[in-house]
């Protein structure tokens, strides 16, 4: 692991570079780079983990950066490992809370990605019982992996690529039906989340957050 501080404005991710290690925020924060600099899609904030297309080098593919990242704050900082690194010093210290913690991420921002859907008007009415149905499952995934035994890789990658798929499955909904989604809403959002996620039950405190903040929205509609 090797613990990098940037300052404002400074890259850490290329675009086009190949994907080798992923980063965990510790301080700070990071966007991702659009043609108007200052402006950012999303923002990456402490406990978030970017860059995780690395994490398939496990399975021998290989990605490369789809995007650039930038610091936003001065003195940020992360923490940057190579993912057969994440796997040895898990097994070494018996500590699983990285694995788990990309994981939450990649399942976070899908819970977000389904909040959205199911509060935008423009969505068919007919899409509801299919994102009744993804929220009941993200909310056991969440479940499942605070009880699994990640001791073996197999089944962290198997987590994870099945995690991968769900978010660009919803990122790709949402590209279609909201025009801004990936705001300051959206990482508020994602940074509550991960809150949720780290109570005792957190699958069911995030059904709960799903089907309630759904129920309000309609109501207010």
């Amino acid at each position: 692991m090797e613990e990098r501080v940037l300052e404002k404005d400074e890259i850490l991710i290329e675009k086009g570079q190949p994907a080798t290690t992923f980063f965990v925020v510790r301080k700070g924060s990071l966007g991702i780079s659009t043609e108007q600099r200052g402006v950012s899609l999303f923002v990456f904030q402490p406990r978030m983990v970017l860059g995780e297309t690395a994490i398939f080098q496990l399975i021998g593919r290989h990605e490369t950066r789809t995007t650039d990242v930038y610091a936003l704050e001065e003195q940020t900082v992360v923490e940057e490992y190579e993912p057969s690194e994440m796997i040895a010093l898990a097994l070494q210290t018996n500590d699983f809370s990285l694995p788990r913690m990309v994981l939450n991420t990649i399942l976070a921002t899908s819970v977000v990605n389904l909040f959205l859907l199911r509060n935008e008007p423009s969505v068919p009415a007919l899409f509801e019982p299919f994102f009744l149905d993804a929220s009941r499952i993200l909310a056991k995934l969440i479940r499942q992996i605070e009880a699994s035994d990640l001791h073996h890789q197999t089944r962290f990658i198997d987590f994870f690529r099945l995690l991968f798929h769900v978010r660009n499955s919803t990122r790709m909904l949402c590209d279609e039906f909201l025009k801004n989604y990936q705001t300051a809403q959206t990482i508020q959002l994602a940074s509550h989340v991960l809150d949720l996620m780290n109570k005792d039950d957190g699958g069911v405190a995030v059904q709960e957050f799903l089907d309630e903040q759904t129920v309000k929205t309609k109501r207010l509609g």
